[in-house]
């Protein structure tokens, strides 16, 4: 859109000039100011300002790997995660930044992996009975299928988030293959459990 000058027109031409050139100098500040007025939203901040951003909100974790809708919501979420750092609470928060939970499809966090021989548990491999030296472990059940390279990824942004105390001792999930062409035979996911070897 062409600017007119609001100088009235018995004015000097060259005035009028100045008055233009000072309407695109004004217009020019105001576009900054609007990408100013973002760089505290994780919301709408330039993608390439979000490192900055998330320093200033002393976020714990940062890799260049999470996609940058998880990067936003790790910002956004930082306070709130601080704020509970070290409880199970903040764990699952974590899981669903990740996309590996939801209110629809929550993890479960079963803390201590030694149990008695009450007939509630299943022979998998994860539980030892009467073992009082697993207290620190725990383990997350997901609902659906996470691949190895994910539930690492996880690993390492759960572990600063998490009591210092626990240990992560595997990732289950209960959702196996549907044989549905999602899920390949070519060592990306196990068949429902990412253990302490693998993470």
């Amino acid at each position: 859109m062409k600017q007119q000058s609001l100088i009235p027109l018995f004015e000097d031409e060259g005035l009028h000039k100045i008055d233009l050139v000072a309407a695109d100098v004004t217009d020019g500040i105001s576009n900054e100011n609007q990408v100013i007025k973002g760089l505290g939203n994780p919301l709408i901040c330039n993608e390439k300002f979000l490192p900055y951003l998330a320093y200033s909100f002393k976020v714990d974790f940062w890799d260049e790997e999470l996609k940058e809708e998880e990067k936003r919501e790790l910002i956004k979420q930082s306070i709130l995660l601080h704020r509970y750092k070290g409880t199970v609470w903040c764990i699952e928060e974590i899981l669903k930044l990740l996309n590996l939970a939801s209110d629809e499809e929550p993890a479960s966090i079963k803390e201590g992996l030694s149990i008695k021989y009450d007939g509630k548990h299943k022979y998998n491999g994860i539980y030892t009975h009467g073992d009082k030296t697993k207290w620190p472990y725990y383990v997350i059940d997901l609902a659906k299928p996470v691949s190895t390279v994910r539930a690492k990824f996880a690993k390492k942004i759960i572990d600063q988030y998490a009591p210092k105390r626990s240990l992560l001792h595997a990732i289950t999930y209960k959702q196996l293959n549907r044989y549905d062409g999602n899920i390949k035979y070519d060592g990306t996911y196990t068949y429902g459990i990412v253990g302490a070897d693998k993470l």
